[in-house]
């Protein structure tokens, strides 16, 4: 099973899928970072990316929501966004899938 087959693959799959959405599926943090705003297992959790060139998705980190330290978590993304920019070759790996209309409604 290839990795964009896995249930893994599947789940970065439709989450990607809904990066272009506004809220209440993802948000603007500035800085060209933005994150998604999952609920899993009734948990609030955010995972921050960066729309790299080429319409590529990068993954910066992940993070259950709290008042307290969502400032500190999107200001760590924007960090680890910048040295991902700056130090890091082109991605070598490439999850690639089909969503159909409504898929993400389910």
């Amino acid at each position: 099973m290839s990795d964009h087959e896995s249930p893994q693959g599947d789940r970065i799959r439709r989450l990607t899928a809904i990066c272009d959405r506004s809220e209440p599926y993802a948000r603007y943090r500035g800085d060209g970072v933005r994150e998604l705003r999952p609920t899993v297992d009734g948990a609030a959790i955010r995972i921050t990316y960066w729309l790299a060139p080429g319409r590529r998705v990068i993954l910066l980190t992940v993070f259950g929501k709290t008042r307290m330290r969502e400032h500190a978590e999107v200001k760590r993304a924007k960090l680890a966004q910048q040295v991902c920019q700056a130090e890091h070759e082109p991605a070598h790996q490439e999850f690639v899938g089909t969503i159909e209309r409504g898929e993400l409604d389910r």
